[in-house]
């Protein structure tokens, strides 16, 4: 399949076709065609946990656990949060961080932060911004995805891969 570009460019379309779906899944890739990119899409659309820069698989469970419980229990958990960064490797605490950060705004301010914040993150993102800049904030994005109900736990049968 050809696309178009803005620039009367033609270019490959890429996207993701899905078993038992009559309309495939564009893939934006305005932000290339990287492997973080797919990466990021493929976890967000089918639910497959895909590592991703920043993230921290022990991490990715809870926040996933943590956006199913109810407010005492999500008190509980990131209280083992804040025990598992602790054992964390230096390079990982900067995400353990992230993730404490969110779960405490997620009490604070409900389940719908995360969604507010991938929203906010995403336009920053757009914006003129330092490439170190965009990396944190990448990586914050992919930490964001974790906090979403897989596919899976939403009762909906995946057999698209």
């Amino acid at each position: 399949m050809i696309s178009v570009s803005e620039t009367g460019r033609k270019t490959p379309m890429r996207i993701y076709i899905a078993k038992r779906k009559s309309e495939p899944i564009p893939f934006d890739d305005s932000k290339g065609f990287t492997t973080d990119e797919l990466r990021r899409f493929v976890r967000e659309k089918t639910g497959i946990h895909l590592h991703l820069p920043g993230c921290v698989k022990e991490l990715d469970k809870l926040a996933a656990k943590f956006m199913k419980a109810d407010k005492e229990s999500k008190e509980a958990i990131l209280e083992e949060a804040k025990n598992i960064m602790k054992g964390l490797v230096e390079k990982d605490s900067v995400s353990g961080k992230i993730y404490k950060i969110i779960m405490e705004k997620v009490l604070e301010k409900g389940d719908e932060f995360t969604k507010m914040e991938n929203e906010r993150v995403k336009k920053l993102l757009n914006g003129k911004i330092s490439d170190e800049k965009k990396k944190e904030l990448g990586i914050r994005l992919n930490i964001l995805q974790s906090f979403k109900i897989p596919l899976k736990e939403k009762n909906i049968v995946r057999n698209d891969l």
